[in-house]
């Protein structure tokens, strides 16, 4: 999104990239801004009602984007506002998304945890772009008129992604907030005990 976004915003306003991408600051400071409001947002609404905010709104977000990208309103680009407030989600979720894993497994299993959450947003930094080229077309040298072609259903993938967050947090993640994970006398948290069960049935 950040790579690509100020190439399609150049192409919307007719104007140089150098120059488009000067609007991506407020969508950075949008991003700063969210971090802000989820940290205070967390004790308040807890964790996964946070990670459903998050998923849902970069869903609604993404998609409008990807319909309206060609939308200009008294000469503001209905695309970047949409794009300014995804970041609200997108990066105020992760505020929410660093202490969840170390709340969840606990202190041992919690930075395997959190590597493995690293690991996949490593991977997802590759797949995403790729998965953009796959759309654009790689048979050819990207043309102003194929980025535009590409931008409904690029959008739309990852309002995809937004919407699977969405979704994992509201049938897969439990609730942290308030909530002291059950420990033995050995200190071994819950879920932690239940990930060393499945090694020993794996092995």
């Amino acid at each position: 999104m950040f790579l690509w976004g100020p190439t399609i915003v150049a192409q919307l306003l007719s104007m140089p990239v150098q120059q488009a991408a000067q609007f991506f600051f407020y969508v950075t400071v949008a991003g700063v801004v969210g971090k802000v409001a989820f940290s205070f947002m967390a004790p308040w609404l807890g964790r996964r009602r946070c990670g459903e905010l998050q998923g849902y709104g970069m869903f609604v977000c993404l998609a409008a984007a990807a319909y309206f990208h060609s939308t200009i309103i008294t000469g503001i680009s209905l695309f970047v506002v949409l794009l300014i407030v995804n970041d609200l989600f997108m990066e105020g979720g992760y505020s929410n998304l660093a202490p969840y894993s170390p709340e969840v497994f606990g202190v041992r299993m919690g930075a395997r945890a959190s590597g493995l959450g690293q690991a996949a947003n490593g991977g997802g930094k590759i797949l995403g772009p790729l998965s953009l080229a796959l759309i654009a077309g790689t048979n050819n040298v990207v043309a102003p008129q194929a980025t535009m072609d590409a931008v409904f259903p690029a959008f739309m993938l990852l309002a995809a992604c937004g919407l699977a967050t969405g979704l994992a947090f509201t049938f897969l993640a439990p609730e942290t907030h308030g909530r002291p994970i059950p420990q033995d006398a050995d200190g071994t948290s819950a879920p932690a005990r239940v990930v060393a069960a499945s090694r020993t049935v794996a092995r």
